[in-house]
């Protein structure tokens, strides 16, 4: 996964990302710090990468939609410490497929994780379905049958819960 480290995380995270197989850079690596985040975002959207951040700045899911950029992971710990930071980051990537997450806006705490999915054009409601420790939401599709959204299983694409009724 291509992934842009901003410059409120540890750089030791970008070791230990790499050492699991990710290709990370970090605005410290480019000479990006103290740079407005509207250049930091031109930037990761240009290499398309995959933004980890605790900047609020990028929570605004109007202006950052799920499905119009790379993907964006928000950390939002109760005591963001170094040593948190990277622990709960490394954890999410051991325990999830965050190789799956590109065009998501993803926010984690120390203990859940939010998962918004790509927007649909035509939808009815904002739809929440828990799966394990992530919390997943997504818009149901208003003009598919479900023929069209797949057998009775009640799966999405990518194995994501679909609303039933």
């Amino acid at each position: 996964m291509k992934i842009k480290l901003d410059e409120n995380l540890p750089l030791r995270l970008a070791t230990l990302l790499k050492e699991l197989g990710h290709d990370v850079q970090t605005v410290h690596d480019e000479g990006l710090v103290g740079l407005s985040d509207a250049k930091i975002w031109e930037v990761v959207q240009t290499e398309s990468r995959f933004l980890i951040t605790q900047d609020l700045d990028f929570s605004d899911l109007r202006r950052f939609a799920p499905g119009s950029h790379h993907g964006i992971l928000l950390v939002r710990l109760h005591s963001p410490n170094r040593r948190n930071l990277v622990g709960r980051v490394v954890e999410i990537f051991h325990s999830e497929s965050v190789g799956e997450w590109a065009r998501y806006f993803v926010v984690t705490t120390g203990r859940k994780i939010r998962v918004f999915l790509v927007q649909f054009r035509a939808y009815r409601g904002l739809q929440r379905r828990r799966i394990g420790s992530r919390i997943v939401y997504f818009r149901h599709l208003l003009e598919a049958s479900d023929e069209a959204m797949g057998p009775a299983t009640g799966q999405l694409h990518g194995g994501v819960p679909r609303p039933r009724g």
